[in-house]
Parts: structure tokens; sequence; C-alpha cells
């Protein structure tokens, strides 16, 4: 069945039709990059107050984040990022309107970025590559975590000052964190807290027909650079109420939601799904995931990274009715390999992979117990700017000494020239 339904895509796709929509794609990456994203107009339409960190990774790709501040009057009790899951970008973090997590963080006197990843519609420019470029497209996962997720922590340490940050991730952003602490164990003295939210750790095969087919339908047909590439036409094109529409209607038929979703607040966020360009790699990738399960994340050769490498506390929210996630192996793999203290875990009865962010209930049964954690765990102190004393100089220290000697060597040399 699965084999007769991925002929059939197949033969659609490649219609007259579905090759304009293909060819039209790259056009795409030009419309997406200067028109107002959907954090920046959910937080204009709302009124709320929004500025920008632009971050530049090790290897040139430019990412744009948003930044929540306090109220004003009130000092910053610690920084969060939040990271987003697959083929989303930083307005998933949204999804409950005005209810969300980063405005109550915000409120309570925390500093909030809402991160974002190279190849998603706020990242993508680079240094010296442009997205027609096929060479732009060549990462996966494995570079978000290892370059795009230590450069926003520590852009955002240098912004703030605080000596450590909170990470919250979902999905793909939660496995982004994980990977990216245990690929660079010198960011666990910078990280007070990492939350995972359904991470995709230990992947199960997928019952559900729509996933299916997403997992084994061939790559040419979706597209060599990004997966699914083609589905943003439609969102540029046509109305917004009609993308959260189709957007909703994928997202209960996939069974990736178990529980009412939250319509009203989640509407704005689902009219730009997906609005991350997933490149072929990362599918590859999730692909290895699911056939090696644990042993992809043993240290040594033959795994990708090794988890007793974290350091920082982990608290994890999973749902026993996750379709994509092993539960049962995921709980395992953090409990038995992780290095550092896990401090919660949670196995929600009733809940689908994303219930945790789109469902009314996760408002009221997760959103509350998340803040909690982060509240307790999540402070961070602002270190002190380093001041000069004025007795220094005359101390005899060498580096005063040696401007005084310069000074007067270069005034007597401008007193014989002349």
């Amino acid at each position: 069945m699965l084999e007769l339904l991925s002929s059939l895509l197949s033969a659609i796709l490649w219609s007259p039709f579905s090759l304009c929509l293909l060819m039209a794609k790259f056009h795409v990456f030009s419309i997406r990059r200067h028109r107002p994203g959907p954090v920046e107009h959910f937080c204009s339409k709302h009124g709320v107050p929004l500025s920008h960190s632009t971050v530049t990774t090790r290897d040139g790709y430019i990412i744009k984040m948003q930044k929540l501040c306090p109220p004003p009057g009130k000092t910053s009790r610690g920084a969060v990022l939040f990271i987003h899951g697959m083929f989303e970008s930083s307005a998933m973090s949204l999804s409950h309107g005005m209810d969300s997590l980063p405005f109550i963080l915000q409120k309570r006197g925390f500093t909030v970025y809402l991160g974002n990843v190279r190849g998603n519609i706020y990242g993508l420019n680079h240094e010296t590559l442009s997205p027609w470029d096929d060479e732009f497209w060549n990462f996966s996962m494995r570079e978000h975590a290892k370059e795009d997720f230590p450069a926003m922590v520590k852009a955002i340490l240098r912004e703030t000052r605080h000596e450590k940050v909170s990470v919250y991730g979902t999905s793909q952003g939660a496995l982004v964190s994980l990977m990216g602490t245990a690929k660079n164990p010198s960011l666990n003295k910078s990280l007070s807290l990492l939350v995972a939210v359904s991470p995709a750790l230990v992947l199960r095969p997928p019952t559900n027909p729509l996933v299916s087919l997403v997992f084994t339908m061939d790559e040419t047909i979706l597209g060599e650079r990004q997966y699914l590439s083609f589905a943003t036409f439609f969102q540029i094109f046509i109305p917004d109420f009609v993308a959260s529409f189709v957007a909703f209607a994928a997202l209960e038929a996939s069974g990736m939601a178990a529980k009412e979703i939250d319509r009203a607040g989640a509407r704005e966020v689902m009219a730009s799904t997906p609005s991350g360009f997933l490149p072929t790699r990362s599918m590859r990738m999730y692909k290895d995931i699911l056939e090696r399960g644990p042993a992809f994340y043993e240290g040594g050769a033959g795994g990708e990274c090794d988890f007793g490498k974290i350091s920082a506390p982990v608290a994890c929210w999973m749902g026993k009715l996750d379709c994509v996630l092993d539960v049962e192996r995921s709980v395992a793999l953090l409990r038995d390999t992780c290095g550092g203290e896990v401090v919660r875990m949670e196995v929600l009865e009733g809940y689908g992979h994303c219930d945790m962010w789109y469902s009314k209930a996760s408002k009221r049964e997760v959103t509350g117990d998340i803040l909690k954690v982060i509240e307790e765990r999540g402070g961070s102190a602002v270190r002190p700017r380093l001041r000069m004393s004025p007795d220094k100089g005359k101390a005899g220290g060498a580096g005063g000494g040696r401007s005084r000697s310069r000074s007067r060597s270069k005034s007597k040399t401008r007193e014989r020239s002349s």
C-alpha cells in the first residue's frame, strides 16, 4: 500500500504543473529572505517589543535570533534560548499565542531568545554563499549541533553577560541541543539547564501512512537540496487561513497530535509551517537514527556523539502516545548515558509527539511544570564588567609602564622632528 501511494505521489509530483512548482522553489529563497517573518508579524500585531541578534557561525552562516527583554525596570533573572523542531522556525515557540512560554518567562524577568538554525527562513544568509549554491545546503543536523547551537549560546553570553544560559528544545531542537553539548563539552559550564521536550532521540518505525511516506519517498522527487521544499511555494501564494488549515489537517493526519489542538493560539504559527528548509542530508540522518537506535549515540568511532560528555542538568518531557519516538528506549538512553543530573523525567499519559506545544491541555498541564523547573534551575547571575583601578597604572603594572614609556618616547620623537 505504501509503495502504491509513493508511486502515485511520484507521478503527481512529476506532472508538468508540479515541475513548475519544483522550479519555482528556487525563487522562494529571494522572496522569503525579505518578507516579514512570522515572529515579527505576530509581535507587531500584538504590540510586543521585539529586538534581534545576528549570529555568524564559524563556517559563515548568518542566523537571526529574536530577543524578548524583561519589562522595563526589571533586572534580568537569566537567559533562556528556545530551539525549534523539524521543518520549523522560531515561530514554533509561539504556538500558544500570547500564552506561550517565551512571553510568560519574559514577564517574569527572563531574557528570552528565539533561536533558529541554518536553512530555515531566518538562516538563509551566508558570508560567501547563496541559497542558490549547492554548497550552501551541504549540512545536516550535525552542523546544527556542532556549529549553530554553540554559536547562539556564546552570542547570548556575550550580549547578556549572564554566566549561564538555559535551553528549551522541542523535538529536533532538543536533539540538536543535546548533541551540541556532547560535541562541544566546554559548553557545559555555560548551561544552567537543558529542557528536552519530545526529543527526537530513538525513533521507532512509523506506522502512520503519511509519516511512512515521508521516510520512503525518493529524495530526487522531494528535492536534492531540501526535503519537501516545494511546500513553501504554497505559503507564499495562498492566504494564511488556507495555509494554516492545510497544516492543521496534515498534523492531525500524521498522528502527531493525540489531543485537541489549540487552533486559536497556533493559527498564525501554522500558517508559516513548514518554515524550515530541511536538507536532504538531515533526512538521511533521521533514517540512520531509525536504523541504529541507541547505538547512534555511543561514543567512539561507531557512534555520533557521547552523551556521557553532557554534565549540565537535563529535564525531559515525553508523551506516552508518541508515534515517532521509542519512548522507553529514549528514556533509558538519557538515564543510562547522560553524564549530567536528570532532574526531571516525565512521560505523560495521553500525549502525542506534538501535543506538548500544540495542544490546549499542555497550557494547563505542561507549561506550568516546565516554567517551575526553569525558574528553579535557570536563574543566572550577570558577570561584572571589568574596570581598571586608577591605582593600577601607578603601581608599576607591566602594561601601564610600557604604555607610559611608549608615549614618552613618541613625544620625544615629535619634539626632535620639530
